[in-house]
């Protein structure tokens, strides 16, 4: 619950405390992307707020799956989320920019033919020599014996955001947890996408079939949560991203 209720405060300041300041920000790290500023308009407001309600849409249903048996506490704190998500929700469609289409695939996931659209490995744009990360971080699963992949097939999915094929992870849950959350946090992956986007690119993009193992968006949140909140768990693969030698542009 402690957790749920910073992340409550964390999401009462972006929605209705300091809006301004990290709709602002939220702006600033657009044009670090883009490397020019444009004229801001609605449109930023549009964004952010389509951004602000899926993140509020996975803490809810983290929340609400948590645990069976809900305490009047757990209960009142998804009502206060769910009052911040109207809210968020309420500017999306009054917003004059609003795009129907760019909602369905960013928060539903659903494409134009109405079907849950993948989520594609795509690298950080500023990464310098991708090719050479991704062959060194290719040689290093395939050698520990975490991922049964020809290396050709597995550089197209990181590097030409091939959607074709799925690689065949062989570790465990929480060693797929900790790949992607160090892919993250190394800023491989655009750190800024990580919300939202951790599962389904493992659902997506790894083909997984151990025996006993729930492969699902529960199963994998919560793996996720464990080896965020815990530095000790699967040490082998974070200390080898430690040691990468990442540059950008």
């Amino acid at each position: 619950m402690k957790k749920f209720r910073t992340l409550y405060k964390e999401f009462k300041d972006k929605v209705v405390d300091n809006y301004e300041y990290w709709l602002l920000n939220h702006a600033l790290e657009d044009i670090g992307e883009e490397g020019y500023v444009g004229i801001m308009d609605e449109s930023d407001d549009f964004y952010y707020n389509v951004e602000i309600s899926k993140d509020l849409a996975i803490i809810i249903e983290n929340l609400l799956f948590s645990q069976n048996n809900k305490s009047k506490e757990e209960h009142d704190l998804m009502i206060d989320f769910l009052k911040l998500k109207r809210l968020t929700d309420k500017r999306i469609l009054e917003n004059k920019f609003y795009d129907q289409d760019y909602v369905d695939e960013y928060i539903f996931e659903i494409n134009k033919n109405n079907e849950r659209s993948k989520t594609t490995i795509k690298l950080n744009s500023k990464l310098k020599q991708p090719d050479v990360i991704i062959e060194e971080i290719y040689t290093f699963l395939s050698d520990k014996g975490y991922i049964n992949h020809n290396k050709k097939d597995f550089k197209s999915i990181f590097l030409e955001n091939k959607d074709n094929d799925k690689i065949i992870w062989e570790g465990s849950l929480k060693e797929i947890a900790a790949l992607i959350i160090s892919l993250f946090n190394k800023n491989i992956l655009p750190k800024k996408k990580e919300r939202g986007k951790a599962t389904k690119l493992i659902i997506d993009n790894f083909n997984y079939k151990k025996v006993g193992d729930d492969f699902n968006e529960k199963s994998l949140n919560k793996e996720l949560s464990e080896v965020r909140n815990d530095e000790t768990l699967c040490r082998e693969i974070k200390d080898f991203f430690d040691q990468l030698n990442i540059k950008f542009d």
